[in-house]
């Protein structure tokens, strides 16, 4: 059994040399927008000059005027036949189906189970759907089709106990050999009049090796009661801490993709957002985190005075198929500083067929200067070039799939917002495709 306080760090996506303006939120131009105005071109930066275009092509998704909130959630799978197929989810669900790898879409009819939408979709190997929806104080309920989202079985559940409340955190995959992974947090919200600091979360990859009818992990729940009769919480206090029980990944993280490598190794991109620890402040000026932060004071309320690193995408790496999870890490070029802008939360790693790995990402700050932006390795993912892929401008989840030749293609919400996230008076709340391909590597 792991040691009692095996605890994990909180790791992000860093950004150094970066050159983001310094204005009020309310006076910052959309000044980035015309890297992305042609929708047959990609445009390619390094520390904030343009120093390469791609060919591309660009497909808008849209499908309703209802305000938004929040950010909007995509998922993307394909079929046997390589038919993809994209759910995208806000306050409704919408499904579409292309049949020629992505470049024209359809819209489909889609049961979203009455009052609730799912928050995850993955198309089995035998082509049936799985969904989830869900959460919070109710149990996690696992959903499937199979008449591509026509009609839906509940098929199992995954309840929150010993903790109060259960959330889907990230999105469902499927191993070579079958196996169906699924983050998983757990948490107690902090006493009542006490500060959120005092909270405990924890996360899991929950696992099942029978299509979804059956679920393990979270570790054992007499450890979690104990833990908690003693008011004792899992801390981060250096990049070796990992979260006991199996599937346990880092203290502070949320919103994580995971990818089977060629070599069956996996590699997670998790967003680390945690409590504060007495190391940050030191490996924020190691890893040239400070120039962002600096950077965003006058535009993101609260940096200033927060001692965390935060809202950065870290990484991680399993050898056992998500049963445990080790080498967690930030994203840093060979000179072991950071590659991302603050506020870089959320993202998911692909692997081509010639190896390299593409770390697809938010910036998300400032708001209405959302992007979704790709980097790249060619280590398996311990170093990254510092060039920025400008892939779709606005607000979303980015998820994404390789094709055989190489296409990426991905797909995330769109929606330009105000400074404080919400759709500006006659916006539109929307998703966009992009279909893109890496120059070969040069060898």
């Amino acid at each position: 059994m792991r040691p009692f306080f095996t605890t994990l760090i909180l790791t992000i996506l860093f950004a150094g040399r970066l050159s983001l303006p310094v204005q009020s939120s309310g006076e910052i131009l959309r000044k980035d927008q015309q890297l992305f105005s042609n929708p047959n071109q990609l445009l390619v930066t390094e520390d904030g000059k343009i120093i390469d275009h791609l060919s591309c092509q660009r497909i808008n998704l849209q499908f309703s005027d209802s305000p938004i909130d929040h950010q909007v959630g995509t998922h993307i799978s394909r079929t046997q036949r390589n038919h993809l197929f994209i759910a995208v989810t806000h306050k409704q669900q919408w499904l579409f189906q292309s049949t020629d790898e992505g470049k024209t879409w359809i819209q489909l009819k889609f049961d979203t189970f009455k009052k609730s939408t799912i928050s995850n979709l993955l198309i089995l190997n035998d082509d049936s759907f799985l969904g989830m929806t869900g959460g919070g104080k109710n149990p996690l309920q696992c959903y499937r089709s199979l008449d591509q989202g026509k009609t839906w079985v509940l098929i199992s559940t995954i309840d929150s106990k010993p903790f109060k409340i259960i959330h889907v955190d990230g999105d469902f995959t499927q191993l070579q050999d079958g196996t169906i992974l699924l983050p998983v947090n757990r948490r107690n919200p902090p006493p009542k009049g006490r500060p959120w600091t005092e909270h405990t979360a924890v996360q899991h990859i929950y696992r099942s090796t029978d299509g979804g009818n059956t679920w393990k992990g979270g570790g054992n729940n007499n450890f979690w009661d104990t833990l908690q009769q003693a008011k004792l919480r899992i801390e981060g206090t250096s990049l070796k801490s990992t979260i006991p029980g199996m599937g346990g990944t880092f203290p502070g993280c949320y919103e994580t993709q995971i990818t089977e490598l060629a070599n069956h190794q996996l590699i997670g991109a998790f967003r680390y957002s945690g409590v504060p620890q007495p190391w940050h402040k030191k490996m924020e000026l190691a890893w040239g985190m400070n120039t962002s932060r600096k950077q965003m004071i006058p535009i993101v309320p609260g940096v200033a005075g927060d001692t965390r690193i935060l809202k950065y995408i870290f990484l991680g790496n399993s050898s056992d198929r998500g049963k445990s999870w080790n080498d967690f890490r930030p994203v840093l070029d060979d000179n072991k500083k950071s590659v991302l802008w603050y506020g870089s939360l959320h993202g998911q790693v692909v692997q081509l067929p010639d190896g390299r790995l593409v770390l697809i990402h938010v910036r998300r700050y400032p708001r209405e200067d959302q992007q979704v932006i790709a980097r790249v390795s060619h280590d398996g993912g311990y170093t990254w070039g510092r060039k920025a892929y400008r892939l779709i401008y606005g607000s979303g989840y980015p998820r994404s799939i390789v094709l055989a030749d190489g296409t990426i293609v991905t797909v995330s919400g769109s929606t330009l917002t105000t400074p404080q996230g919400y759709v500006p008076p006659g916006g539109r709340f929307s998703a966009q495709v992009i279909r893109w391909r890496l120059p070969k590597q040069v060898k």
